[in-house]
């Protein structure tokens, strides 16, 4: 994929805003990460991706059942809710801790299948 950023590649806050520096990286998609992790005989995921944790939400619910425990990073109420719904309409049990902080709505969402 390609990324882009007012701030040139290696600098702080690369990607943060849009702007006129790029940069080409490899990416795995969520349904990848899920297979590579079963073929290893995981049963575990945790995530902290800086906002891509809400492309789980595209993921079909018996992919996300491959991994029977996720511990998710969230940085939003929005993708915190999202996260909580479908791991929820997947199945599976889920709990939320919420992390004091001055600058996010930080959490970590847990969700068991079982």
């Amino acid at each position: 994929i390609q990324l882009s950023s007012d701030k040139p590649p290696m600098d702080v806050g690369f990607g943060l805003k849009k702007g006129k520096h790029t940069i080409e990286v490899d990416s795995l998609s969520w349904t990848d990460i899920i297979d590579k992790a079963v073929s290893k005989g995981s049963d575990y995921i945790k995530s902290d991706c800086e906002g891509g944790e809400k492309y789980l939400t595209d993921i079909k619910d018996s992919d996300l059942q491959k991994i029977s425990k996720w511990v998710i990073e969230t940085h939003t109420a929005e993708i915190r809710n999202s996260m909580e719904r479908k791991f929820e309409k997947a199945g599976f049990n889920v709990q939320t801790v919420k992390i004091k902080s001055n600058n996010h709505d930080l959490a970590l969402v847990k969700a068991i299948f079982e």
